[in-house]
């Protein structure tokens, strides 16, 4: 089954997206943290196009098991990944010396290894299939 992977679906341009792609009756793999707002954001989906298949995983993308485990799930279920979202991220906003050091590997693995992983392992399908998109989602403060 053709589906579409969005990473920080419950909040900001994940969950944006998520409503995009459902009205366009695209399949989706919602991942997040928080299973609350998954299962209410499937909810709101289901209101917006019944007919679309919708699911959410439960992930911490600060972790390279979790990683893992959002690609083995694709796996086992089958999923062609067409369009993958990576639009999971934080940020911090202090003096370089103020910074709290795990906090500044956390963001970086959710902003720099979840996005490096997925476009990767998800690429090679795409590739193979001769089809398929990837959104990268970047806050103006990356680039700063």
């Amino acid at each position: 089954m053709k589906i579409t992977l969005i990473t920080g679906a419950s909040s900001g341009l994940g969950l944006e997206f998520s409503k995009l792609y459902a009205k366009d009756n695209n399949n989706l793999l919602l991942i997040g943290r928080n299973e609350n707002k998954l299962k209410d954001l499937v909810n709101e989906l289901k209101e917006i196009n019944k007919d679309v298949f919708v699911e959410y995983l439960v992930a911490d993308l600060e972790q390279k098991e979790e990683l893992k485990k959002v690609y083995n799930y694709t796996v086992e279920k089958r999923y062609f990944v067409n369009n993958l979202v990576n639009s999971a991220g934080f940020g911090d906003r202090c003096d370089f010396k103020d910074m709290d050091i795990d906090k500044q590997l956390k963001m970086t693995y959710v902003d720099c290894n979840a996005v490096l992983y997925f476009t990767k392992v998800f690429l090679d399908d795409m590739l193979k299939n001769n089809e398929g998109h990837i959104i990268n989602v970047a806050s103006i403060a990356a680039f700063m």
